[in-house]
């Protein structure tokens, strides 16, 4: 089931705004901050200088602390995987008369990868910036089978922009008119096996953004989104998701894979301590996985638990989403992880929204989880 955000509560009219088989199964097509054959990022001893955000008043409501822009009623829908499935996914590309540009960490479902080969076929113009060198890969021999496949299909396909350490956003722009910002990438584990969250938009200003920092990466161009409602590594996510977790008042929820940026997680605990009820969901190592690896959240779950916050571990479905739900009031679904990589070297793409349904659905999700959760031990 999708759900389309409404706007045209009494709630919300009185707020003015002014402003998601190619990988191992234990990686589960997520990865966003393990290492890759770029350069790993640099362990976290400094951060980078924040630019404050325009000032507000310390009682402002949430949204109007992040300065959310307000967008039209139905402007954004929800999708959850493995709940809704690939309908949303296959809809936008098998209806698009014009354009689809493409911008995706891993993509190897069968049944996406034709539906864009269709689209070119019947004369869409199709451009995929694929992640050359994704995590879980020991070598790209995959990608680059991808890559011919799509060009004899006359889909226009290039490596992702090499400024960023990876290209972990998983984005597309239909038509010109309708953006899907994802947490889930395009596999098949994606579909069927993780929980997802991602949103179709169909916001102008949103779309007009994507758009534009879709064609500047493609162009290998420098581009710094303006847009308050959309949250972009490397450019404005440290500082939004700070002002969001710092502007909470009563609760943060969130549904996580990685839990690793110091900055991020003592924000949380200094929330627990002013009396917001923080809770985060991880995820648990998938049963049948045989091969060791290292928890890189260990130390992270530790520290936010021994800082007061509520820990749990989700085994199924896999949590690779990454979404919060702030006060009741604010949720952000996207791409980015809480690492040092996500935040700061990657590029990510996420979307901060108001929408009671969207809000809704979301705190329905994350207490099902909460419930089927475990407490580590």
């Amino acid at each position: 089931m999708t759900v389309r955000a409404d706007r045209n509560g009494g709630g919300y009219r009185a707020r003015r705004y002014a402003v998601a088989l190619l990988c191992a199964l234990s990686l589960l097509a997520g990865c966003g901050a393990a290492s890759g054959t770029r350069t790993a990022a640099p362990a976290v001893t400094a951060f980078p200088t924040l630019t404050p955000l325009p000032s507000s008043t310390a009682t402002a409501a949430l949204p109007d602390r992040l300065h959310l822009r307000p967008v039209a009623p139905d402007a954004l829908t929800l999708f959850i995987q493995p709940d809704d499935g690939r309908a949303p996914v296959l809809t936008a590309f098998n209806t698009a008369q014009t354009s689809i540009d493409l911008m995706i960490y891993l993509l190897s479902d069968r049944e996406a990868i034709a539906a864009l080969k269709n689209a070119a076929l019947r004369g869409v113009t199709v451009r995929v910036l694929l992640e050359q060198n994704p995590c879980c890969a020991s070598d790209n021999t995959m990608q680059r089978a991808l890559f011919g496949e799509l060009q004899g299909a006359r889909v226009q396909v290039q490596w992702t922009n090499p400024a960023f350490r990876l290209t972990h956003a998983k984005m597309a722009v239909i038509d010109g008119a309708t953006a899907l910002v994802m947490s889930q990438n395009l596999t098949k584990t994606s579909f069927t096996f993780n929980r997802e969250a991602n949103i179709v938009d169909r916001d102008p200003v949103d779309v007009a953004v994507l758009g534009a920092l879709f064609a500047a990466d493609w162009s290998r161009s420098p581009y710094t989104p303006s847009d308050p409602n959309l949250v972009i590594a490397n450019s404005n996510a440290r500082q939004a998701f700070l002002t969001l977790i710092g502007g909470a008042t009563k609760s943060l929820a969130i549904e996580s894979e990685e839990m690793q940026d110091l900055a991020i997680i003592d924000a949380l605990i200094a929330a627990q301590k002013r009396g917001v009820a923080v809770r985060y969901i991880g995820a648990m190592t998938p049963a049948g996985t045989t091969a060791p690896q290292r928890d890189e959240n260990a130390a992270g779950r530790k520290r936010l638990a021994g800082g007061g916050g509520g820990v749990r571990l989700l085994a199924v479905p896999y949590v690779h989403t990454k979404t919060v739900v702030a006060d009741g009031s604010v949720a952000f679904v996207g791409s980015e992880n809480f690492s040092a990589a996500s935040l700061d070297t990657n590029r990510e793409i996420g979307i901060l929204s108001a929408d009671t349904a969207i809000i809704g659905r979301l705190t329905s999700v994350f207490t099902k989880d909460w419930a089927a959760g475990k407490s580590e031990t």
